[in-house]
């Protein structure tokens, strides 16, 4: 991304052009950082979803940094399995980094808790691409590390539920691993979401691939009991009871669980990281066999 001089009270509106290569069609979504619009690829007339650096927020090096990052994990990951939502194109648009994806119909997996708690089966299905999509992360040194449900997307292909991650703008590379990007942030600085966070990332520690085991327990905890398994009045309580309180086990929640779905959250959520699950596969593969579905 080359850098020109940034507006930040311009606002997009639909039939506006970037780039001379897209137009904008309408905002479908919104967020604290970032608007994600449908534009309209002028040479090709097909429609994409373009995440653009939102008005008035703060353009410095670390939100740009984030964009680049996710404009490149977005490229390399999505290339390699098709749980992870690709980025096709990256740009500015009078400052404000923009990066281009496929326009999916679908919903965030936020929006569908918002309806109710999945299903066993729906919960085990969305746990297992994820679990696929971090796979493949791993395998290149990269910690999602902000694992949640509005990072998940939903959607449909041959009436079958296909979940993909999005949002890798605060992934890091892995200790002891070959990395992609060990330097996006530094060590002490606590990003991502906490009520999603393991304890290490909480305390700012060097997190590897078992932080993820912990960020999908909590997604999976989510989407079965459309509750969190740590909360709090504030961040700071937040963090205090991801460091060091009881989740309340999911049968006490949902009796007619199986038992067995107690024990696999409690590996998941093991503090000491050497006593949780290694990999997200292995918790994924856990969490089915827990809530008895064969596949």
């Amino acid at each position: 991304m080359t850098a020109v001089a940034f507006d930040a009270k311009l606002k997009l509106l639909p039939g506006d052009f970037i780039d001379g290569r897209y137009e904008a069609a309408r905002r479908i979504a919104r967020g604290g950082m970032a608007e994600v619009w449908a534009v309209r690829h002028l040479a090709i007339d097909q429609e994409f979803a373009m995440k653009l650096l939102a008005p008035l927020c703060g353009l410095n090096d670390d939100t740009v940094s984030r964009f680049e990052l996710e404009a490149r994990l977005g490229g390399l990951l999505g290339r390699r399995t098709h749980h992870v939502v690709p980025v096709v194109d990256e740009g500015l648009y009078f400052g404000r980094p923009y990066l281009v994806m496929p326009l999916y119909e679908g919903i965030s997996l936020e929006d569908r808790i918002e309806q109710g708690p999945l299903v066993p089966e729906e919960s085990a299905r969305v746990v297992r691409h994820v679990a696929r999509a971090l796979t493949v992360a791993h395998a290149v040194g990269i910690v999602h590390r902000d694992l949640k449900p509005g990072n998940v997307l939903l959607t449909r292909e041959d009436g079958r539920m296909i979940a993909r991650v999005i949002d890798f703008g605060l992934a890091r590379g892995a200790p002891g691993m070959q990395p992609f990007c060990r330097h996006h942030t530094s060590n002490g600085i606590v990003l991502g979401t906490p009520m999603n966070m393991s304890p290490e990332q909480a305390r700012g520690e060097i997190v590897d691939e078992r932080a993820d085991v912990w960020g999908l327990a909590c997604l999976a905890y989510r989407s079965l009991l459309a509750k969190d398994a740590f909360t709090g009045r504030s961040t700071r309580e937040v963090l205090i009871h991801v460091c060091e309180a009881e989740f309340k086990l999911p049968t006490t929640i949902m009796p007619s669980l199986p038992r067995a779905i107690d024990g696999v959250f409690a590996r998941a959520f093991a503090r000491a990281i050497d006593r949780r699950f290694p990999t997200p596969r292995a918790f994924s593969d856990a969490y089915e066999s827990a809530l008895g579905i064969v596949r």
